[in-house]
């Protein structure tokens, strides 16, 4: 008898994770845009909020008393903490839409605030106003190269301009110097002006720490800074005056790169470049063990609870299944959108959702043939901890994904779902 409950817990437990993979199946075929995703994980949110306040906190309570119930919930939360944010540097993190923008914003933030301490101290950019140099800021990246190492050849495209940190480049023409820079001057911007290839090449003269820009952002700088203009045809007329006397290009050839820089500063022609973005894109794009873990560390308690309840005494739980189904649908819906803008296969992310189903009925099976003896302080300890675990859950990434952009259509979404899940209980 006890294994024909195990293996009932087993499909009613996959039967509830089933709608992770159908909810990826709606989310990659169909797109649904940022309002009825948000609505739906607030939908999810009121399910699942009732599953465990009702279904769990508020049985159990009567039953074990509040010592218990507040020692699993703590206990719950705080290892579900513990091990959210040990898979989140694994990258775990790019599975939920909110903890994505969160953790990628606090790196870019402490990035541009370095960047921003040192930009403010090159003269070049003392017109731009806090709010413009902190824009640029957050385009800015620091590299480093070692001695000899080549940042730029002679033909490669301008998508950059550099400011030294510390250190000294060389920039040469067809294998001749013909100028060094050192700490606090900038190298690159003639280019970006230009619209052109670069002409000459730039390597480091011992080791060198430097702040790269990205086009797009230096010419919305410019674009937005009268001053910065004025400073930049300042030094363009000092640069195209070099290369006439001192460099090894053709007078004609100068004049031509200084009127093309001139013309393109005074009109605002600046070509975006997304190169940036595609390389954010690329470093995460292998962080898949770490988000299918992030998966089952979502599922498994759930699932647990779910094999304790199959167990033939008292009510089948109906109301905790409905609202396991109605939160892992939009959950699995807005994730899978979010990997596959990382570079993940339609193959690979169903696979993944698919066995975190599978998982989660096997959890259910286990829970319901091994845990069945655990004492009522047992079993209320153990159903606390996955209260607790998904009550951090919820309120970390589904409520707040929700509000990101649903607004005011979060709060009765939420409701919904709640009496959703009421109105399953009150059916069964």
């Amino acid at each position: 008898m006890q294994m024909h409950y195990g293996l009932m817990a087993l499909m009613v437990g996959f039967f509830a994770a089933v709608s992770l993979p159908a909810g990826a199946f709606i989310g990659l075929q169909f797109r649904p845009g940022t309002r009825v995703n948000s609505a739906l994980m607030a939908f999810g949110a009121g399910a699942i909020l009732f599953a465990l306040t009702v279904e769990i906190v508020a049985h159990r309570f009567h039953e074990a008393g509040y010592w218990p119930l507040a020692a699993g919930c703590l206990a719950g939360g705080l290892l579900y903490e513990l091990f959210n944010r040990a898979l989140d540097r694994m990258g775990a993190f790019l599975r939920k839409t909110s903890s994505a923008i969160y953790k990628i914003a606090r790196m870019e933030s402490k990035r541009a605030g370095t960047a921003l301490r040192l930009l403010a101290t090159i003269p070049l950019f003392h017109s731009l106003t806090p709010k413009e140099i902190a824009r640029l800021a957050r385009f800015a990246k620091e590299e480093t190269y070692e001695d000899r190492a080549g940042i730029f050849t002679e033909g490669d495209l301008c998508d950059a301009l550099y400011v030294i940190i510390d250190g000294e480049v060389e920039v040469s023409k067809q294998g001749e110097v013909v100028a060094r820079g050192r700490k606090g001057e900038i190298f690159g911007e003639m280019g970006i002006l230009t619209g052109e290839r670069r002409v000459v090449s730039a390597a480091a003269c011992g080791p060198v720490k430097l702040l790269r820009i990205a086009a797009e952002a230096f010419g919305e700088a410019v674009e937005a800074s009268s001053g910065l203009r004025r400073s930049l045809e300042k030094l363009l007329l000092e640069r195209s005056a070099i290369l006439e006397k001192d460099r090894p290009v053709a007078p004609q050839t100068a004049v031509q790169w200084r009127r093309q820089a001139l013309a393109a500063l005074r009109s605002h022609d600046f070509s975006p470049s997304k190169e940036d973005v595609k390389k954010t894109v690329s470093r995460y794009s292998s962080a898949g063990n770490g988000i299918w873990l992030g998966n089952l560390l979502d599922a498994v308690p759930e699932s647990l609870v779910i094999g304790l309840a199959v167990s033939g005494q008292g009510a089948f739980p109906w109301p905790f299944i409905a609202g396991v189904f109605l939160a892992n649908f939009p959950e699995a819906m807005s994730a899978s959108v979010l990997m596959a803008h990382q570079g993940f296969s339609k193959a690979r992310i169903s696979l993944m959702w698919w066995s975190v189903a599978a998982v989660a009925g096997l959890c259910a099976f286990l829970g319901n043939v091994f845990l069945q003896n655990l004492s009522i302080t047992g079993v209320v300890v153990l159903e606390g901890m996955t209260a607790g675990a998904l009550l951090v859950m919820v309120s970390e990434t589904m409520l707040p994904e929700a509000f990101e952009e649903g607004g005011t259509v979060v709060g009765l979404s939420t409701l919904a779902g709640f009496l959703a899940v009421l109105l399953v209980k009150s059916l069964f």
